[in-house]
């Protein structure tokens, strides 16, 4: 019966593990500020980008899919800076951005103690920079 309990706790949090997200706040957001002090570059966006699954000791079960941002992505490990970074630079340049600058990364992990310990984790990946391309 434990295991049961265990298994259908384990379940639920599956169900709502995994997502990949991007997020941009454009020019007309930045009160008149700039975001590099580079004159040779205008200011595009700042873009955030992250991504978060459930994973089993290091390998993914149920993640956020970084080829398809919004998808869920069954057992695949792409809760990784590098795919992050790519889905925030691919956002950069689809929004007419030349480079990605000032880009900074964050990475977490939480341990589920549900059913045994150290075995289930939730992780997350956030990347976030500013786009910019040159001055006409």
């Amino acid at each position: 019966m434990k295991i049961l309990k265990a298994l259908v706790v384990m379940a639920g949090v599956g169900m709502l593990a995994g997502c990949a997200s991007i997020q941009t706040a454009s020019v007309s957001d930045f009160n008149g500020q700039n975001l590099t002090i580079d004159k040779s570059k205008k200011d595009v966006a700042h873009i955030n980008g992250s991504t978060w699954g459930l994973y089993f000791l290091k390998w993914g079960l149920i993640t956020g899919s970084t080829d398809t941002v919004g998808d869920v992505a069954f057992m695949k490990d792409t809760v990784r800076v590098d795919k992050v970074v790519n889905i925030v630079t691919a956002k950069s340049k689809e929004m007419g951005g030349k480079d990605a600058v000032d880009m900074q990364s964050s990475c977490s992990s939480m341990m589920i103690p549900i059913p045994f310990p150290f075995l289930f984790y939730i992780k997350e990946v956030s990347v976030s920079a500013n786009s910019v391309k040159p001055v006409k």
